[in-house]
Order: C-alpha cells, then sequence, then structure tokens
C-alpha cells in the first residue's frame, strides 16, 4: 500500500508522516484501512449469496476509496440482484479505473 501526500504529491509507503515535507497522513493510511475492510466484508457477502449486503459494502469501500475492486464487486452484487442499468454504471467505472482514467 502507498498513500499520495495530498500536500506535495510524494508517494509513501505506510508512514504516518510524509518522507518528503512531514504532513500527517495518519488519517490517509485510516481511511485506506477502513476501505479495504469494507471490501472484506462485502466480498464475504457476496460469496454467501447477500448481494444487498455486498453492494452496501462496495459503496461504503468506493465512497472512502475509488478503486476496481470496490467498483468490481459492486458490478458483481448488481448482476446478482438483477440491476443491470446499474451494473453496467459499475462496469464503467472498473473498466476506467483499470485503464488509468479518473473515475466519475
Amino acid at each position: 500500500m502507498s498513500i499520495t501526500c495530498p500536500a506535495c504529491r510524494k508517494v509513501n509507503a505506510t508512514q504516518s508522516l510524509c518522507t518528503r515535507c512531514d504532513s500527517d497522513l495518519s488519517d490517509l493510511i485510516r481511511i485506506h484501512r477502513h476501505a479495504v475492510e469494507a471490501m472484506e466484508i462485502g466480498t464475504h457477502h457476496l460469496k454467501s449469496h447477500q448481494p444487498d449486503k455486498a453492494l452496501h459494502h462496495a459503496c461504503i469501500s468506493w465512497n472512502l476509496e475509488h478503486t476496481a475492486a470496490a467498483a468490481r464487486l459492486a458490478f458483481f452484487a448488481c448482476l446478482m440482484q438483477n440491476e443491470f442499468d446499474t451494473a453496467t454504471r459499475w462496469y464503467q467505472c472498473a473498466a476506467m479505473l483499470a485503464d488509468g482514467a479518473p473515475p466519475s
């Protein structure tokens, strides 16, 4: 995991302070951990055939960090619920992130 400092844009490992400008990155690290935790819970719900709960946790993760993994989880959860229009939007988000484009 790496965190980009919002002050100087330096990519840092998991240190709580930026190695260039000493900005506090601990809140960003905490946000990332919560996003990962929401993904893990959502994945568990998807595997347990609970797509509504999976989608809820995918959205939590997405709101914390726009990642392709969160978009893919939401995509699969929507497919399981036959919400094809919403699934298409999540698929597009995942594809844009995989291509390196910023999410919409």
